[in-house]
């Protein structure tokens, strides 16, 4: 069954076509437990995003940060994001002067979903 099978495979693994299945298979197994979710009144991420910030403005404290964007992005927080951060590093300098804490910002072609994409 091997020697038959296998001509197969390596031609839809070079097409890439066995990492988009392999993608939507995990995707699809993950829509149960979102319908669970959803269905006993889930209907926002968790913890909330303010429940987020408040805790990214007391304790954030690493010294390299990237925040990515996406061209067309209509959920995208980078703004909040990088001046929530910004206050941080106000906060942290406070406390230790001598640390250096850097914070990039970079855009990118795609949507919130870019990432989980599989490459073309």
């Amino acid at each position: 069954v091997h020697q038959f099978v296998q001509p197969s495979v390596s031609a839809l693994s070079d097409a890439g076509i066995l990492a988009i299945l392999n993608q939507a298979v995990h995707s699809f197994e993950q829509i149960p437990k979102l319908v669970d979710e959803v269905s006993v009144g889930a209907r926002d991420f968790v913890p909330t995003p303010a429940a987020t910030r408040v805790a990214a403005r007391k304790a954030y404290r690493a010294r390299r940060t990237l925040i990515l964007e996406f061209t067309d992005d209509s959920i995208d927080e980078s703004n909040e994001l990088e001046e929530l951060l910004k206050e941080a590093e106000s906060i942290t300098r406070m406390r230790r002067p001598m640390v250096d804490i850097a914070l990039q910002r970079k855009t990118l072609e795609g949507s919130h979903i870019t990432p989980l994409m599989a490459p073309p």
